[in-house]
């Protein structure tokens, strides 16, 4: 009964979170304010659903699990740093914005085969763990971070001021 009832939250953890993230990828297609706090909120709570359903691994993950999940999260990241750098950085109204375009969306895409190839390689090797689906937020989180890694500094240099946020913005302006 127990085993059911964490099959079921890991599902709606799964669902809440993937759709979370598809929304979050259509309003970066069609531009979105940012500031640090924004950029960082994604990634904490792929990281926060991926904590959860992993939990109950790592006391089950092996020598080569870990040594998998290595590469799985430089990729992962790896991933985000190259999205990170396609996203087109812009001031509108005097807020900082971030949007998406294709080629960000085609390197979004990439990680299905690149996961794929991981839990394929993952079961051929018996790496349960880091074969299994209860490590996908956090690698999720990974490449969140990664992309907020190039875009803060992306966004400094070009003088935008992050620390503005829309809602106190439109709150001085009003």
């Amino acid at each position: 009964m127990l085993e059911t009832l964490d099959k079921i939250s890991d599902i709606v953890a799964i669902v809440a979170g993937g759709a979370y993230i598809v929304w979050s990828i259509v309003r970066r297609l069609r531009g979105t304010p940012m500031s640090t706090k924004r950029l960082f909120i994604l990634p904490i709570v792929c990281f926060a659903i991926g904590i959860y359903m992993a939990a109950s691994d790592v006391g089950k993950a092996t020598a080569l699990d870990w040594e998998l999940l290595g590469v799985f999260v430089l990729a992962a990241y790896g991933e985000g740093l190259a999205r990170g750098a396609t996203i087109r950085l812009y001031e509108q109204d005097g807020i900082p914005h971030q949007k998406y375009n294709w080629l960000t969306v085609t390197i979004w895409l990439s990680l299905i085969p690149l996961r794929v190839i991981m839990v394929v390689l993952a079961q051929h090797w018996h790496a349960d763990v880091a074969g299994g689906t209860d490590m996908v937020g956090i690698l999720l989180g990974l490449t969140f971070l990664g992309e907020a890694s190039v875009v803060i500094p992306r966004a400094r240099r070009m003088g935008l001021n992050l620390s503005l946020s829309p809602k106190k913005t439109k709150a001085h302006v009003g």
